[in-house]
């Protein structure tokens, strides 16, 4: 029998840390195993996995909409304005998500077939993948021509991040600064389709639209460095009607077909076709990407792709600049391309205004007279209860509707919908257009958004394995197992209490304590120390800043930033540092998570402000955690 650790695809093996696990520990890792194997029962047809086998095949994804139907519209007779332009692309495209309808698009990963001009010659590629980050902004195309045989050539990785380039021998290794290629490569960047909705947002006024022999075009300057302009053909005629379970109907179309670019004497035409969802059928995130995409410059064909597979659920993507890139470039080079995400993006759920703001719920105090209380001793007394309420306030959030006139409105309440409304859609989620399963994939894409807008940098070869674990978090994440999350990610205690040498800390997720001693101990001999989901916590202060120290975790919990976990492994020998400050009725909470075995280097997150609250409600005890040994039918995760 195969162990898990023979299971395991290259670089999704065991952590380089947890080969140091004590024999001890071993027999409680078996022990851990055989249970997991007895609540599973016994499963046939094993893939690649961590902790517990997964199914081959899960089903298909649920379709948002009822039905769907292919419809031809008549030609414009007038040019649309380009804000509504702009909202038909990037509604198609299924950028813009929850109730806000805002771009959720902040990562995307792909692959392809087909042919690619290289030194001036044409060559059948043998793989071809394309990753790109809009928040530096970033691309980076990884593909190798096919030889005689049949066989992957010289590998390529070629990177632009903001106005750097640079050639890899691998993704993340070897590094060869390539400037000559910059503009070129910011060319490439700035035609994909997603692009153009971010180029021509960033353009404002400047952008413009015109309608020409019935083709409606979009014309915009790209952003610096380039001087460059971009003229898109959009296909306003081809449309799919969609018919959701509220019985609204509406229609995607607004296709971009053409992209041509001009900077100086050289033209560059990128032409898309077949839109499709071409995530795993168990994994949709209702984004539509070009199945086909052909090049040319100048005339003469450079590219001719076929998109086979991608991941748009904003995955793990990084491209960190590597020293002697930065080093070939001035300093301005580094920021001189604007991030191509919304303005506010990252905010909600997540830093330190979305946490003030979700400790003002239940009663919070200013701080803008209140004085820092402080103990016998002089540090301040972090004793409270911190952050929103923990009564409830279910029915209180937004809620989607049509009004009397019949149009789609989000009301800020219940009570609100039940008064103005004609008819709810939906009262316990937003979703856009009221349909529970966009409620789902949106609160993926937001929360991804969110996240990876500050994520670990893990070592270029774990990079692969991060994004494995996140497709296959249903199954992966032992969280979904009822193991305790761990630190950090059980984030903030909901309530402390400071005592002399000690310092209690509570939280609601599965009803969890920790005891961190503060009188000055060390943490136990390594040899003596458990591995276990919350670690070894000893505590000391810096001035006015609590800091609590913990080691001795084993390696079945993930990390997470703010609510999602979304692939972040570590290993046993992961060292995390907690920061508590308090000032008048707001504290400030943050850490830093120390693993170089698979850290490139160490990750902080925050501060955020948590408010005081200083209502009298009652905590809410976490329900019992049961764990489910039927597979899970689909590998989203909302």
């Amino acid at each position: 029998m195969r162990t898990i650790a023979d299971q395991l695809p290259a670089n999704v093996g065991p952590s380089p840390g947890s080969r140091r696990k004590s024999l001890a520990m071993w027999k409680v890792a078996v022990g851990r195993y055989l249970m997991f194997l007895l609540a599973l029962g016994l499963m046939v047809g094993y893939a690649d996995a961590q902790y517990v086998g997964i199914p081959k095949t899960f089903q298909p994804s649920l379709d948002a909409a009822r039905s769907r139907r292919q419809l031809k519209n008549p030609p414009l007779t007038a040019a649309p304005d380009v804000k509504t332009t702009l909202y038909r692309i990037g509604d198609a495209l299924g950028m813009l998500r929850d109730v806000d309808e805002r771009d959720a698009i902040l990562t995307l990963d792909w692959k392809a077939t087909g042919t690619m001009l290289v030194d001036g010659q044409s060559c059948t590629l043998a793989n071809f993948r394309g990753q790109l980050r809009y928040s530096v902004p970033a691309l980076r195309i990884d593909y190798a021509c096919a030889q005689a045989d049949g066989k992957a050539g010289q590998r390529h990785v070629e990177v632009i991040a903001n106005a750097m380039a640079w050639d890899e021998s691998a993704p993340g290794a070897a590094a060869t600064p390539a400037p000559n290629a910059v503009n070129d490569r910011l060319i490439r960047f700035w035609s994909l389709p997603f692009s153009v909705y971010k180029a021509a947002t960033l353009a404002g006024n400047n952008a413009k639209t015109t309608l020409e022999g019935g083709v409606l075009y979009l014309s915009y300057p790209l952003p610096a460095p380039l001087t460059a302009t971009a003229r898109v053909a959009l296909n306003t005629t081809d449309a799919t009607e969609l018919t959701m379970d509220s019985g609204e109907k509406y229609q995607l179309s607004f296709w971009i077909d053409k992209v041509e670019v001009r900077a100086g004497n050289v033209v560059t035409e990128t032409t898309y076709a077949d839109y499709a969802e071409l995530n795993e059928p168990d994994y949709r995130s209702d984004v539509f990407f070009p199945r086909r995409v052909t090049q040319k410059r100048n005339g003469t064909t450079v590219l001719d792709l076929t998109t086979q597979r991608t991941n748009t659920y904003n995955p793990y993507v990084v491209m960190p600049v590597p020293a002697n890139v930065k080093a070939a470039y001035p300093a301005a080079a580094a920021t001189a391309v604007p991030a191509a995400i919304p303005m506010a993006a990252g905010g909600r759920g997540g830093g330190a205004a979305g946490a003030a703001a979700a400790g003002g719920r239940g009663g919070a105090a200013g701080t803008a007279t209140v004085q820092t209380p402080r103990t016998a001793d002089g540090h301040p007394d972090l004793t409270g209860r911190w952050g929103g309420g923990g009564g409830g306030g279910i029915g209180t959030g937004p809620v989607q509707g049509l009004d009397k006139d019949g149009k789609r409105v989000t009301f800020e309440s219940l009570e609100e919908a039940k008064a103005k409304a004609t008819k709810i859609f939906a009262r316990n989620y937003t979703a856009r257009h009221g349909n529970p399963t966009w409620a789902e994939r949106d609160q993926g894409m937001d929360d991804r958004f969110r996240d990876n807008m500050n994520p670990p940098l893990y070592k270029p070869e774990f990079w692969d394995r991060v994004q494995y674990l996140d497709m296959h978090g249903n199954y992966l994440d032992t969280a979904f197992l009822c193991a305790p999350v761990g630190v950090p990610r059980i984030g903030a205690p909901v309530r402390i209490v400071q005592l002399p040498g000690e310092v209690i800390l509570m939280y609601n997720n599965r009803n969890t304590w920790r005891v961190v001693p503060t009188d000055g101990r060390p943490h136990g001999k390594e040899d003596d120390r458990d591995q276990t989901y919350m670690g070894d916590s000893v505590g000391h202060w810096e001035g006015d800043t609590l800091v609590v120290e913990a080691v001795g975790f084993n390696d079945e919990t993930w990390l997470a930033n703010v609510a999602t976990a979304p692939g972040w492994f570590h290993t046993t020998e992961m060292r995390v540092v907690e920061r508590f400050r308090r000032e008048g009725n707001t504290m400030y909470y943050g850490y830093t998570v120390y693993d170089p075995d698979v850290l490139a280097e160490p990750w902080t997150v925050g501060p955020r402000a948590i408010q005081l609250n200083t209502t009298n409600g009652p905590y809410n005890e976490d329900p019992p955690c049961i764990m489910n040994p039927r597979p899970m039918v689909s590998r989203e995760r909302g």
